[in-house]
């Protein structure tokens, strides 16, 4: 069968009957990619902090690397769909064990379990399961009747939405998803300076991702980053005990730990031993299927591992700067990612003289319209503290309204006009005065 038409298929479920059925079928038709995708959101749900956005990105980037196709995730490939959705419904009843075990909050909805029960005068923890059985079992049996009403509240109103998003001009829906990223990145801190770096990301994810590198690498990366370096840290202050001149060792101490590196380690030579067996018995390798899929007789080449090596190494370059007067605990785990990526980036150089990898870019050929909403996003961006949120944000969305208006003349001025002021007006109101959103103000507003 055609890869290609396992998504196409999902792609036009929804104007079809039966979608419910299909949906149905992609989740017992992928019986190893719904257990996959449990056991990765129960295991990270059990994890105090991780929540959701972690266990989706393992689970859908797990089920890309075990595929056979995995060029066919990013279109709507059912076992992505499906990855991503049982691994975050796994995740809710993964948080409740820390919470009803160990009296641990390790989710935001958790916390607020955790509250109801302590008003109730409830106390979570180990005497819960004795003193008030009956009340744990009720959160069990909870969690199978809450999944079964959102299935029929899920289709009914994701259908309902969906009908509704695909109806919204394109020129309105452009404007608003900025918007809301402008909004939401800096919201969680108020700086304008998350802002840039959201943007500017943004742009460099969309060239690598052009290049053939997987984004969702550097997304985990940059999730699971903080927690790695406080537990790489916190290991070495206990190896500390063990040697003061090599306190590393204590990782290779303990069953458990031995466990974990050697399963990280196989993880990541995976790839590259799958590769070599297919490539043993001569079928097409992964990086050959992606490459036949974005040729492109107009784009132009490039030899993706010299960038991305150049890449890795101006990176490595300018963190080592960064951290090099930084105290000897607060370094330890920057420069141990720094030498691990600073060898990749020789690696690929290396490889990029003597077996380079040639991949047709189109990133070189981007079209008029996204440029126009880069350069619009840009400003907006950079005089977003000087001039305020409300003026730069109406000042954005008109531009691309009025870029993107079908009509001409006095008609396009004045139906730009007219959505921009009402919807920056609408969502201004919504989370300035009612969310309690604190936003920048400039010169005007």
């Amino acid at each position: 069968m055609d890869p290609s038409s396992s998504y196409s298929d999902t792609n036009s479920a929804e104007h079809e009957k039966g979608a419910l059925k299909r949906a149905f079928d992609n989740v017992i038709g992928h019986p190893l990619a719904t257990l996959r995708a449990s056991i990765i959101g129960l295991i990270i749900g059990i994890l105090p902090g991780a929540g959701g956005n972690i266990a989706n990105l393992i689970a859908y980037n797990e089920a890309k690397r075990a595929s056979k196709h995995p060029e066919t995730f990013g279109h709507g490939e059912p076992q992505g769909v499906v990855a991503t959705e049982v691994s975050n419904n796994a995740v809710v009843e993964g948080a409740m064990v820390p919470l009803l075990a160990l009296g641990i909050p390790g989710s935001p909805p958790a916390a607020i379990i955790y509250g109801a029960l302590m008003l109730q005068g409830l106390s979570p923890g180990p005497q819960l399961f004795t003193r008030n059985a009956s009340l744990v079992y009720a959160f069990m049996l909870s969690f199978f009747v809450a999944n079964i009403l959102m299935t029929a509240v899920g289709f009914l109103a994701g259908k309902g939405m969906y009908k509704a998003v695909i109806k919204v001009p394109i020129r309105i829906l452009i404007p608003t998803i900025l918007f809301l990223t402008v909004l939401g990145s800096y919201a969680i801190r108020n700086n304008p300076m998350d802002v840039i770096i959201m943007f500017v990301s943004g742009i460099v994810g969309y060239i690598l991702k052009d290049l053939g590198f997987n984004t969702g690498a550097f997304v985990l990366g940059l999730i699971l980053g903080p927690i790695a370096e406080r537990g790489f840290v916190q290991g070495l202050l206990m190896g500390n005990n063990v040697s003061m001149t090599a306190p590393w060792i204590i990782m290779f101490t303990r069953p458990l730990s031995i466990a974990l590196i050697v399963l990280s380690v196989f993880s990541a030579a995976w790839p590259f031993i799958r590769s070599a067996v297919r490539r043993k018995k001569g079928g097409a390798t992964i990086i050959a299927a992606a490459l036949a899929k974005n040729e492109d007789a107009g784009a132009k080449k490039l030899n993706t591992d010299y960038v991305g090596g150049a890449i890795i190494l101006a990176v490595v370059g300018m963190f080592f700067l960064q951290i090099k007067e930084w105290s000897k605990y607060a370094t330890m785990a920057p420069q141990s990612v720094l030498f691990i990526l600073a060898l990749f980036g020789l690696a690929l150089l290396v490889k990029g003289k003597f077996k380079p990898e040639m991949i047709a870019t189109t990133f070189t050929k981007v079209s008029k319209s996204l440029a126009l909403v880069i350069v619009i996003g840009l400003l907006w961006v950079f005089l977003l503290e000087k001039l305020g949120f409300v003026v730069t944000s109406f000042a954005a969305f008109f531009t691309i309204m009025f870029a993107f208006h079908p009509k001409k003349g006095m008609a396009r001025i004045l139906g730009s006009t007219a959505v921009a002021v009402g919807v920056i007006a609408l969502l201004y109101l919504l989370f300035a005065k009612f969310l309690l959103v604190s936003l920048p103000t400039g010169i005007l507003i």
